[in-house]
């Protein structure tokens, strides 16, 4: 049975975050932080609102500090490079985003730095070998460990929104020793791709369809692990 919170703490930034499109996804931190009062901290995208349309492709990234009363946010990212659905994670004690560049198809892992900022770079993920047209929009990408090492899978889509021809990847992080298409070479709409570590196995699953008005189906792919 699912337990809500007596009170809902409401967030608004200057400026607005924006709900649609591909800046309003939250992704949170649970590790318990100094700065954090132990309380789980949320990272999401900010764009400019654009009222003639779909919000632009620059975002940043906010944390929120739910410890004490309404939540404060406080920018942990600049404004170049902009991560597309920027992602947090921890690794070996440290903190991490990976996200997009800039909405185009290399990824980017930055560290947090001594002042709270994700301004290091560590890598950067590039696709070799796409089958699409124009790969662009690096998004969804997820680490997990295993094996004592990062891995994440993430989708690459056509440039032209919202409803492109896609494919998913699966590539090591931190280091080169893996990189490759797990999802197949026909053209699909491909996106969401989620870790799933079985008994002797670790597999993505992920949504495909042959058309915009086609129904989903999950599908799985098998990571090699």
């Amino acid at each position: 049975t699912a337990t809500f919170p007596a009170i809902v703490q409401l967030s608004t930034t200057e400026p607005a975050a924006v709900i649609g499109f591909v800046a309003n996804v939250q992704r949170w931190f649970y590790d318990i932080a100094p700065n954090s009062g132990g309380l789980p901290i949320v990272a999401y995208g900010n764009a400019t609102p654009n009222p003639g349309g779909d919000p632009p492709l620059t975002l940043t990234l906010e944390q929120l500090d739910f410890s004490t009363g309404q939540p404060v946010p406080s920018r942990v990212m600049g404004d170049s490079p902009q991560l597309l659905d920027a992602f947090p994670f921890l690794y070996a004690n440290e903190r991490y985003v990976i996200g997009g560049i800039d909405a185009g198809p290399v990824g980017g892992v930055y560290r947090e730095d001594e002042n709270g900022q994700f301004s290091i770079e560590v890598m950067r993920l590039e696709s070799s070998g796409s089958g699409l047209v124009t790969p662009s929009r690096f998004a969804s990408a997820e680490p997990f460990e295993y094996g004592g090492k990062a891995y994440t899978a993430y989708q690459l889509s056509e440039s032209e929104p919202p409803a492109t021809y896609g494919e998913i990847w699966f590539t090591s992080v931190f280091d080169r020793t893996v990189s490759r298409r797990i999802s197949g070479a026909d053209q699909r709409y491909r996106v969401d791709p989620e870790f799933f570590i079985g008994t002797n196995s670790v597999w993505v699953l992920y949504k495909a369809r042959g058309n915009p008005i086609q129904q989903w189906q999950l599908r799985r792919a098998d990571t090699g692990l």
